[in-house]
C-alpha cells in the first residue's frame, strides 16, 4: 500500500589516500641492495605495491644513486 510519500537513499562513500612512501638510497659501485626480494646493483627508481590494513594500496618508491 503507498502514502504516496517520497523516501529518499543517501549514500555517503569516503575514498580512503593511497600513502606512499619515498625512499632514497644511495650505494657504491660493486654494491648492492635488497629491495622487494631484488637485488639491485644500478641507479634507478623502483616501486613496490603492498596493501594496508584496510585493503588499500600502499606504494613504496625506492631511489637509488650511486
Amino acid at each position: 500500500m503507498s502514502l504516496g510519500c517520497d523516501s529518499f537513499i543517501v549514500l555517503t562513500t569516503t575514498i580512503k589516500p593511497s600513502p606512499t612512501t619515498n625512499l632514497t638510497q644511495a650505494i657504491c659501485n660493486g654494491n648492492s641492495i635488497t629491495f622487494n626480494g631484488n637485488t639491485i646493483t644500478t641507479a634507478g627508481v623502483y616501486r613496490d605495491t603492498l596493501t594496508t590494513s584496510l585493503g588499500c594500496d600502499s606504494f613504496i618508491v625506492l631511489t637509488v644513486s650511486n
